[in-house]
C-alpha cells in the first residue's frame, strides 16, 4: 500500500486535478455567500500561476537558469498541491466545526510538505525547484486562509449539486490538457521560438550524485542539443550534489 502510494502521489498535484479543485473551492465561496473571499483565492492562485507559467517559460523557451542553486523549471506539482489542499482541506473540515477544520489544514499542509520529497527523491525536480513551487502555493492558500469563515454542509452539499451536473457534460481534466495545450502553441507563436529546453536529473552511477542535463529540443529540426548560440554554461551537463 506504501508503494502504491509513494508511486501515485504526483497524481495530488497534477494540474488536471488541482485545477479543477481549485475552482470548486471558489464556487464553495461564492455559494457560501463569501464572494470577497473567492475573488481573493482566484486573485491570488491566478497571480501564483502566472508567476510559476512565467518561470516555467523562461526556462523552457529562452533557456534561463540558475545552475549555482539548482533552478531550472520550477515545480508545478509542489505549488499546486500547497495552494489547493490545505483551502480544500480546511473547507471539508470546517464543515464538522472548528477542531477538524484544523485538522483539515494540518493534512493539507502536511500532502504539501511530503510532495517535494517525492520529487526530489524520483528525480523529478531539485531541491531549489521545489521548494520555490512549495513556497509560492503556501502563500496563495495563505491568502485564502486569512481570517478564516467556515461554510456549512449545505454549501458544500449545494455546490457538488451544482457543479456535477457540469462535470458530466465535459470531463474537467480533458478541459485542462486542452488549455495548456492552447497555451503551449500560444507562447511559441507570440514568442517565434522554434524548440524547447529541456533539463533531466539522473543518478551518477560511480558517485550517486544529482546530475542535471540541460539540452534544446528544435521542433523544425533534430533534437538533443543546445545551440551555439545559448550560454557556455548551457551547453553542459551540471553537476548539483544532494548533500
Amino acid at each position: 500500500m506504501a508503494t502504491f502510494l509513494w508511486n501515485h502521489y504526483l497524481y495530488f498535484g497534477e494540474s488536471r486535478v488541482a485545477l479543477p479543485l481549485a475552482a470548486w473551492v471558489a464556487a464553495c465561496f461564492v455559494v457560501a455567500g463569501q464572494g470577497w473571499r473567492a475573488l481573493r483565492w482566484a486573485a491570488s492562485f491566478g497571480v501564483g500561476g502566472a508567476l510559476l507559467m512565467a518561470a516555467k517559460s523562461a526556462f523552457s523557451y529562452a533557456g534561463w537558469s540558475l545552475p549555482s542553486i539548482g533552478v531550472y523549471s520550477v515545480s508545478g506539482h509542489a505549488m499546486l498541491t500547497a495552494a489547493v489542499y490545505p483551502v480544500l482541506l480546511m473547507l471539508l473540515g470546517s464543515v464538522l466545526g472548528r477542531q477538524m477544520a484544523w485538522l483539515g489544514l494540518a493534512t493539507g499542509v502536511g500532502l504539501a510538505l511530503f510532495m517535494p520529497v517525492v520529487l526530489v527523491t524520483d528525480f523529478h525536480h531539485t531541491i531549489s525547484e521545489s521548494l520555490i513551487g512549495l513556497g509560492v502555493g503556501f502563500a496563495v492558500a495563505g491568502v485564502t486562509l486569512w481570517r478564516w469563515r467556515p461554510v456549512g454542509f449545505l454549501h458544500v452539499g449545494a455546490t457538488v449539486a451544482l457543479l456535477v451536473p457540469v462535470a458530466l457534460l465535459f470531463d474537467p481534466r480533458d478541459a485542462v490538457e486542452d488549455l495548456q495545450g492552447t497555451l503551449r502553441s500560444r507562447v511559441m507563436l507570440w514568442t517565434g521560438v522554434t524548440g524547447e529546453y529541456w533539463r533531466s536529473i539522473d543518478p551518477d552511477p560511480a558517485t550517486g550524485r544529482r546530475v542535471v542535463s540541460v539540452g534544446y529540443w528544435n521542433t523544425r529540426g533534430t533534437s538533443g542539443q543546445v545551440p551555439p548560440s545559448a550560454p557556455a554554461s548551457q551547453r553542459m551537463a551540471f553537476v548539483w550534489s544532494s548533500h
